[in-house]
This record gives structure tokens, sequence and C-alpha cells, in this order.
């Protein structure tokens, strides 16, 4: 939903005068998540950078790069989708973006830990994989989707609570300008025009 700056701001103020607290986009809590995700994010994508721009110069052209195409392509495929995901999430306040980035970021990680888990065994490592497995791509990966999964909650749940509240304030204006105004009917451009200059 679009939200008129007037009315959200009556919003707020409503919430404010109601002691009504929940973590928002703007707030604290999501700017902390998001800059620890942002850190998390610019190591795996390097991490995989590194990894596509290795393979490449170690093995184009020679007969073993059939051996590496396919995990090439996969991380190739799910660091663009990462990237994708990262952009998405800049519209917060839109709950599909929200929805989207979440669902993206969980699917790129179980693709990017099979992937590494695949390449990475070995059976004098730490549970059957490569020590390096772990600080370079098990756990960054988890806590990728740990953070992007707490951001879309505090994005989802602060979308929804502010919708409610919007139409109720969006009500309650339209109640008293219905009663100011005598039951004179109004056109859809009239609504958004005192919408628009609506002065809390």
């Amino acid at each position: 939903m679009d939200y008129k700056y007037n009315v959200l701001k009556r919003v707020r103020q409503i919430e404010e005068k109601n002691g009504i607290k929940y973590a928002k986009t703007d707030g604290r809590l999501y700017v902390t998540l998001k800059v620890l995700y942002t850190i998390i994010f610019a190591y795996t994508l390097a991490i995989n950078f590194l990894f596509i721009l290795s393979n490449f110069i170690v093995y184009y052209g020679s007969e073993n790069f059939n051996y590496v195409k396919v995990p090439l392509v996969t991380v190739t495929t799910a660091t663009v989708l990462l990237i994708a995901a990262f952009i998405i999430m800049r519209f917060k306040n839109k709950v599909w973006a929200n929805y989207v980035s979440g669902i993206t970021n969980i699917l790129v990680a179980v693709f990017l830990v099979l992937t590494f888990a695949n390449i990475m065994k070995d059976s004098l490592g730490l549970f059957g994989y490569v020590f390096s497995f772990y600080w370079r791509h098990a756990v960054p990966i988890l806590l990728l989707v740990i953070l992007a999964v707490w951001l879309t909650v505090i994005a989802i749940r602060a979308n929804v609570k502010t919708d409610k509240q919007y139409k109720k304030v969006i009500e309650n204006i339209y109640a008293q300008y219905n009663l100011s105004a005598e039951n004179e009917q109004l056109s859809e451009e009239q609504w958004e025009e005192f919408l628009e200059n609506y002065n809390c």
C-alpha cells in the first residue's frame, strides 16, 4: 500500500499516544541487522567470486573443465540471485518484496551449501568436510539466512501492523469529513486531494 505522508504521520502519532511499539524498518534493530546482513552478504559475494574466478583460471580450456562446469553455473546463478534478493530488500515497505527476498535468500543458501559441501568432502576433515568449508561457506551462509529471515519477519510484521492502523485512520478521517461536509458525496479525486492536504 502506498501511504500518504501526513496520514502515516497521524498513524505514528496514534501509535505513540497508545504506547503501541513494534520493530519497524526504520528502527534501530532493523538497521543493525541490515548492517550485519550487508557485511556477511559482501563476504559471501567475495568468496563466491573468488571461487568462480579461480576455477575459470585453473580449469578453463582443460579437459577437467567439464567437472567444474555444473558447480560454476550453480554458484554463478546463486550469486546473481543473492544480489537480486539484496536489491529487492531495499523495497522494505512492500510486503511482496519482503517475501521474495526472504524466500530467495533461503533457496540460494540451500543451493550454495549443497554445492560447496559436495565439492569439499574430506574423510579426514571435520564431519566429513574440509575445515575451510565451515568458515568459508557453511557458517556465513547460515548467518545470512538467519539475518534475512529476521529482517523479513520484522518488515512483514511492521507492514501488516501499519496497514491495519493506516486503514483505521483513513476510515476515521472519512467519517469526520462526512460529518463536517454534511454528507456531501466525494469523488475519488476529491478524496485523494483531501488526503494530500489533510493536516493532523
